[in-house]
């Protein structure tokens, strides 16, 4: 769930956001993984750090 000031935010400094994801993405992400976030398209790819 966004806050309207995250939001904001986001819109002020053209930050790419996204929102309503399927799962909860800090129960998936890792320290060190690697993402590519494409608001744009409303895709996340993420790759595993080496563990």
């Amino acid at each position: 769930m966004t806050t309207t000031k995250a939001a904001l935010g986001a819109v002020v400094l053209r930050v790419p956001a996204l929102t309503d994801f399927d799962r909860d993405p800090l129960a998936l992400i890792a320290t060190g993984d690697l993402l590519r976030v494409n608001a744009d398209e409303g895709k996340v790819e993420g790759w595993r750090a080496p563990r």
